[in-house]
């Protein structure tokens, strides 16, 4: 019966290691769950549909946008 997870052993640099850790809990993943998104997203292509968790992120950028123009007073249709 095939193993559904295997483990395999990569090395880093400490300086890459902590940016990778970094990133990772930025996204709230764990290191494991960061490269392998980093891997499937280097599989898929560019041709690809985004991964549900890459939209969630955009609409929350784009929620961020609004807020920030909003808060200068340019979210208003130009008016402000």
């Amino acid at each position: 019966m095939a193993r559904e997870n295997t483990t395999q052993g990569i090395s880093f640099t400490p300086d890459l290691l902590d940016r990778a850790k970094s990133r990772a809990r930025e996204r709230g993943l764990s290191m494991s769950g960061y490269v392998q998104q980093l891997i499937r997203a280097d599989l898929q292509g560019a041709n690809e549909p985004l991964s549900s968790a890459a939209l969630r992120q955009i609409k929350s950028h784009l929620a961020e946008l609004v807020e920030l123009r909003k808060a200068v007073g340019k979210g208003n249709g130009g008016r402000g």
